[in-house]
């Protein structure tokens, strides 16, 4: 979601809200004005009581009481009509709200290449490891230049491998068919850089290349799976939040907000985090084809 439409939720919610104080204040000023008329009109009939004939008393009397009466019935309006307008800004502000939280809800996908992912981390401590062996003097400048260049190379195909399965997974998902031509177009960027980083390690093992114009050559593709990696996470992304706007629709809720960027603090009952029932929903859209035609047969 953009930052500008997440904010205009937050505007659109604060308006509904000030808007509902503002019916209220409103007729609370109103009726109050009003109350204070006839106050000094009460008032000015006491004067004329206390200075007038015994006639003038009489008749200021009659029309005093006739004001108190109107006064009581008019009081007793203004208090149903507060009570009634109280119960509408309770109900008004009490929209139904919920929150999810992105980066909880992509686990899902990053669990499901969970081989792929331990690979890299694998990598991540070979590579490590030559550095100490340069550092501790056990291996060689010249030797360690190859290894570590094939280490990397390894390594980027290896991070590359976690996103062609994510796309392989989601395409043979039986949620994810809305967004298959997506994915095809994702593989078919992601296939020429897995081709040329098997072609870099064989130069490099070949000794067709020298280490530091392999390093080159790496940095120029991982510049290229980045991008790619991006785009993914995108779409991703996208799926989450069709994901998100379908619960909450079905669920009834007013407002959906991205927990990361818009809720700083939320009471347990008015605000719902629907974070683990949307990763439920993607769960069940990540199921293979094949397994949700068994279930439903």
């Amino acid at each position: 979601m953009s930052d500008r439409i997440r904010w205009g939720l937050v505007v659109l919610l604060g308006f509904l809200l000030g808007l509902a104080g503002g019916i209220v204040g409103e007729r609370m000023i109103e009726d109050q004005g009003r109350i204070d008329r006839l106050e000094e009109e009460i008032g000015e009939m006491k004067e004329i009581v206390g200075d007038g004939s015994k006639f003038a008393r009489a008749e200021a009397v009659g029309e005093l009481e006739d004001k108190l009466s109107s006064y009581r019935s008019r009081t007793e309006e203004i208090a149903a009509g507060q009570d009634t307008l109280a119960q509408e800004v309770d109900k008004s502000q009490r929209l139904k709200v919920g929150y999810l939280n992105a980066k909880k809800a992509f686990d899902v996908f990053s669990e499901a290449v969970v081989e792929e992912r331990e690979k890299v981390n694998q990598l991540d401590e070979k590579l490590r490891q030559l550095e100490e062996d340069l550092t501790g003097g056990e291996l060689p400048q010249e030797e360690f230049n190859l290894r570590y260049s094939v280490a990397r190379a390894d390594k980027l195909r290896a991070q590359l491998e976690i996103d062609l399965a994510m796309m392989e997974k989601m395409k043979g998902a039986k949620g994810f068919t809305d967004i298959e031509e997506q994915l095809n177009d994702l593989r078919g960027e992601a296939d020429p850089l897995k081709t040329n980083l098997e072609g870099i390690k064989k130069d490099l093992e070949d000794n067709v290349i020298q280490p530091q114009e392999a390093t080159s050559k790496i940095s120029q593709i991982y510049d290229q799976f980045q991008q790619l990696d991006e785009l993914l996470t995108r779409v991703i992304e996208g799926k989450i939040i069709r994901v998100a706007s379908d619960l909450a629709q079905e669920k009834g809720y007013d407002v959906v907000l991205r927990q990361e960027n818009v809720v700083i603090y939320g009471k347990k009952e008015p605000v719902k985090d629907l974070t683990e029932e949307i990763k439920k929903a993607l769960e069940e859209d990540l199921v293979a084809k094949e397994e949700g035609k068994t279930e439903s047969g």
